[in-house]
């Protein structure tokens, strides 16, 4: 045993029973920091990201937490503090606007006072921001309703999403949403509950008396985003933390309540990464995917084209990358698998070359494993064709068969890159499956390729 997460100092709780998703443990390349996230039943609903440095404290070793959905952070000898500026929560809305309405209801005369909340559609729980700046007082001078009439958006301060009915609280296109809590009191600070779920753009009208005990607007924000995946950096002084509703790529400095951003669009941070010691790779993932560039972490914005020019035509396939083989100054190629993406679609049912769209090559790294050098001129090394046809049959839909989507991973040294491979249907049936290579599941192997 290395180390038990769930004897972190302060962390939160979270799913443990009758199944948690395990994530991804990493470590760093001297073996001395360890990462993981978890905290739901299914990829996509964890919250928790988790690092422990074997090393800290005279060897004693530390360990600290992230709660994605609250915005805290915590462990050895740190108490749980928000992450700084609110990063990754969606901010409290803006205060809405409060017309009172005598003579249209029973709700009694007398001084009011109103907050709301925005809720977020997210796994495991339904998430909820702060209150937005208190409203009033509102004087109702006889028995009538109030008219509150809420925001028209929620805020574009940063790529976060609502996740479920098309809600996104960054974009204008936000008809049917209903976002917003409606918190009524008679007095400052004393609002509770009245409306759940009230329009973006629309109105709520309180005719009646308030409810009484009903809950307070809430004192910490839940309204934050749920974990695709967290990585290490090769030194584990970051921490990446893929969002599983957005846009967004968040980065974690362990130990401390730092974390920054780096948006798909603005930033161009888009694709699949891989980390290096003090930087990232990436393939922007907007204009083609052979785009690879390089950024320093503590200048996300920042980038450099690792290939230039760009081939023609276009390259718009799949592709994953790997840098484990890198040094501390970051000088070491990347390498990586390129594979059909959503272009080629449904196979013809045959092993024909010419005909069948799922083995036709429309672009220069098309099913290739490559690297790319990271300093110098551009530079690619083209090695191998990997075969991969990404679906379960000659008849299927492309990508439909994951383990034949060529992910990969370089060794240490350099010298040799291995992947997942289907060789075309030519490996024969899965385990409990016929049909192969026209019909059922063709079975997928793990290959290696010496880069020399």
């Amino acid at each position: 045993l290395v180390y038990d997460f769930a004897n972190c100092p302060g962390l939160p709780s979270y799913v443990s029973q009758p199944w948690m998703y395990p994530g991804e443990p990493n470590v760093s390349t001297d073996d001395t920091k360890f990462s993981d996230y978890f905290g739901g039943v299914d990829q996509g609903d964890t919250t928790l990201v988790t690092f422990y440095d074997r090393t800290a404290n005279n060897g004693a070793g530390a360990c600290y937490w992230y709660d994605t959905q609250t915005g805290m952070v915590g462990g050895t000898n740190m108490s749980p503090t928000p992450v700084a500026n609110q990063v990754g929560q969606l901010p409290p809305p803006p205060a809405p606007v409060v017309t009172p309405n005598p003579g249209s209801g029973s709700l009694p005369a007398g001084t009011y006072y109103v907050k709301i909340t925005a809720v977020t559609r997210s796994n495991p729980a339904d998430g909820e921001t702060t209150p937005s700046p208190e409203e009033g007082p509102i004087y109702l001078s006889a028995p009538g309703s109030l008219t509150v009439t809420l925001p028209s958006q929620l805020s574009n301060s940063s790529e976060l999403a609502m996740e479920g009915s098309g809600c996104d609280p960054y974009n204008n296109s936000l008809s049917g949403c209903t976002p917003f809590n409606v918190y009524i009191g008679t007095a400052p600070g004393g609002e509770t509950l009245q409306n759940t779920q009230g329009p973006v753009g629309g109105a709520y009208l309180q005719t009646n008396p308030l409810v009484a005990n009903s809950a307070s607007p809430p004192s910490q924000s839940t309204a934050g985003y749920n974990v695709h995946g967290a990585r290490l950096s090769r030194d584990g002084s970051y921490l990446r933390v893929d969002n599983q509703e957005s846009q967004t790529v968040f980065f974690w400095q362990p130990g401390t309540n730092q974390v920054t951003t780096c948006l798909f669009i603005a930033n161009s941070c888009g694709g699949h990464m891989a980390l290096g010691y003090s930087h990232l790779i990436n393939d922007p993932n907007d204009n083609d995917m052979a785009e690879v560039v390089i950024r320093p972490l503590s200048n996300l914005g920042s980038f450099t084209e690792l290939v230039n020019p760009l081939p023609t035509p276009p390259q718009f396939t799949g592709s994953h990358w790997t840098w484990n083989d890198d040094n501390p100054s970051d000088t070491m190629p990347v390498c990586g698998s390129f594979y059909a993406g959503a272009s080629a679609g449904q196979g013809d049912g045959t092993l024909s070359l010419l005909t069948n769209p799922l083995l036709q090559i429309t672009a220069v790294y098309d099913r290739e494993i490559v690297c790319v050098a990271t300093t110098g001129p551009s530079k690619v090394w083209r090695f191998a064709h990997t075969r991969a046809s990404t679906a379960w049959n000659a008849d299927a839909v492309e990508t439909s068969n994951f383990w034949a989507t060529p992910r990969g991973n370089v060794s240490q040294d350099g010298k040799f890159y291995m992947f997942t491979s289907d060789w075309e249907w030519s490996l024969g049936d899965e385990q409990g499956t016929s049909g192969c290579p026209f019909s059922g599941e063709c079975r997928t192997d793990v290959f290696i390729v010496e880069l020399h």
